[in-house]
């Protein structure tokens, strides 16, 4: 759950960099990203462990793949802008996780 929870805010953030009609919730996903690494920790890893596992580029790159199969599963592409500014209504729409981690602009 703490690994979908990262390629949901990996998406939001690739949403929110590709799309200039759609801004990014940074507070919120702070806080998301707060509360996750409190679960990891709560699961018994260390803060070390946490961000050496962050800061490794093969779980980011991991992610990013995760992330760009959840994409394509909608319809969008990583490399098709205005693929990303449509899934990223969608999520605002339906108020998914996703969608939380971004606003219209």
């Amino acid at each position: 759950d703490i690994n979908e929870a990262l390629v949901m805010m990996a998406a939001a953030d690739k949403i929110r960099r590709a799309c200039n009609s759609i801004g990014g919730r940074l507070f919120k996903a702070q806080k998301f990203a707060g509360d996750l690494k409190e679960a990891a920790r709560a699961r018994g890893y260390s803060d070390a462990e946490i961000d050496a596992y962050l800061g490794s580029k093969a779980e980011r790159a991991k992610v990013r793949a995760r992330r760009n199969v959840y994409f394509e599963t909608q319809g969008a592409s990583n490399l098709d802008p205005q693929s990303l500014c449509v899934l990223g209504q969608a999520e605002i729409a339906r108020k998914s996780q996703i969608g939380a981690f971004l606003r219209a602009k």
